[in-house]
């Protein structure tokens, strides 16, 4: 979760560990992306 904790505010980490760890933080990044 490091690069999402280092990018994003604190209610999009916690929006991260909401969707479920590792796969929330990689459908953020995908996020992020598009």
């Amino acid at each position: 979760m490091s690069d999402g904790s280092t990018v994003a505010d604190n209610g999009d980490v916690n929006f991260t560990l909401k969707a479920g760890g590792k796969t929330g933080e990689y459908l953020w990044e995908y996020t992020i992306i598009q």
